[in-house]
């Protein structure tokens, strides 16, 4: 399913991908968890929450999930789910 409508953090719009990994990281997802739910490398969720963080200049994953709560970002995407409009893969 696709994205209904354009998501900023930080002022920076965020991709559905790093939606995903923004929540999973906020259920306490692992990189290794992340990455099997989302059928990538270990490594390459590394580097794309690192790219994330840098993007919002946050400087950790809790960090990164604070703003994201703090933006209201999390509340969205539990909406979305619930109505159907984010795909977390």
């Amino acid at each position: 399913m696709e994205q209904t409508e354009e998501v900023f953090l930080a002022g920076k719009k965020l991709t559905e991908k790093e939606l995903s990994l923004i929540f999973g990281l906020a259920c306490g997802m692992t990189n290794k968890q992340l990455a099997q739910s989302m059928g990538r490398a270990e490594s390459t969720i590394k580097n794309e929450t690192h790219l994330l963080r840098a993007k919002v200049q946050a400087e950790t994953n809790p960090h990164l999930v604070c703003m994201a709560c703090d933006s209201g970002i999390i509340d969205g995407i539990r909406a979305g789910l619930r109505n159907g409009y984010v795909a977390v893969v």
